[in-house]
């Protein structure tokens, strides 16, 4: 939910890596780390709170540096975000996506320039926007989590409890659909320690809130926890991952599966909304990703020996 307080700025710097590994240039990396929706929209939106403020000096918690502003320690008002211009709001939304697209079908080795020619727009205007690649893909990493907080903000609202679990679950599955980072980042996978931990300040709550939800309307089953909704969304992605391409729709048979089973007072099996692979479709789904060219096996096919 976005809060309505104006938002001050408060950042965790990194010492060393960037946020997908050594992407970053040199230099300290900084990541928000307040929990709301409209601090995120700052990450996205290019605006820097904090820029006109200095800081106080710097606490150390679990090996990271936090730096608070002046306005977070209720001194001085700091000051707003600065607003970018049009033209270089656009530049940089043409950026972002074009990232989206490049980072899903090609991976994290596709460099800042790669993501400018992609976009349509010189290298010198995407450095313009973001000092490397890491710093893009923090945003990115912001908007994404956007996303995702969005739909548990949906499942909030949704008056029937139950509903708003679901809801929940098939918005976001359908988002990781689209997106692989979506994926990534529930399931963590490349993506920082600070991004991880971030993440589950984000949605953490979240989850635990929509679980309560159900459970104090008797729908969900009382021995259900927030941490069971990630775990959920961790192994229909494992399905997704294997089916993307074939059969996108398939995980949708395992989440109404597993959801049968999340009812306090199950009643009449629910109808799948997708039916079950053949043995010859399932066989091909799970084929090798990268096949052995050699072993035991092969060499008794071929009537050789070891």
């Amino acid at each position: 939910m976005i809060r309505k307080n104006p938002i001050e700025a408060t950042a965790i710097t990194t010492r060393a890596r960037g946020p997908f590994g050594d992407l970053t240039t040199g230099g300290a990396r900084r990541l928000p780390v307040r929990t709301d929706i409209a601090s995120l929209l700052l990450v996205i939106n290019g605006a820097n709170a904090s820029a006109s403020a200095p800081t106080l000096p710097q606490k150390r918690r679990s090996g990271l540096r936090i730096g608070y502003s002046r306005g977070m320690a209720g001194g001085a008002a700091a000051q707003g975000p600065r607003t970018l211009r049009r033209d270089a709001a656009q530049n940089r939304r043409r950026l972002l996506a074009a990232a989206r697209e490049l980072l899903a079908d090609q991976g994290f080795d596709v460099t800042l320039d790669d993501i400018a020619r992609h976009a349509g727009l010189g290298v010198g205007t995407a450095y313009r926007r973001f000092a490397n690649k890491g710093e893009l893909l923090d945003a990115l990493f912001a908007e994404q989590t956007i996303e995702l907080a969005a739909a548990a903000d949906a499942g909030l609202a949704d008056p029937d409890p139950w509903q708003g679990l679901v809801g929940y679950l098939e918005t976001s599955l359908a988002l990781q659909l689209r997106d692989k980072g979506l994926a990534q980042i529930v399931s963590g996978d490349r993506i920082s320690q600070e991004q991880h931990d971030w993440n589950r300040e984000v949605t953490a709550p979240k989850n635990r809130a929509l679980v309560a939800r159900a459970q104090e309307a008797g729908q969900l089953r009382s021995d259900v926890t927030g941490t069971d909704l990630t775990f959920i969304q961790i192994g229909l992605n494992a399905i997704m991952t294997r089916s993307r391409d074939a059969h996108p729709e398939l995980y949708r048979r395992y989440l109404h599966l597993m959801l049968d089973g999340l009812r306090a007072h199950p009643g009449p099996a629910t109808p799948l909304p997708v039916g079950p692979l053949t043995s010859d479709q399932t066989h091909a789904v799970m084929a090798p990703t990268r096949p052995r060219t050699s072993g035991r096996v092969g060499e008794i096919q071929r009537g050789g020996t070891r």
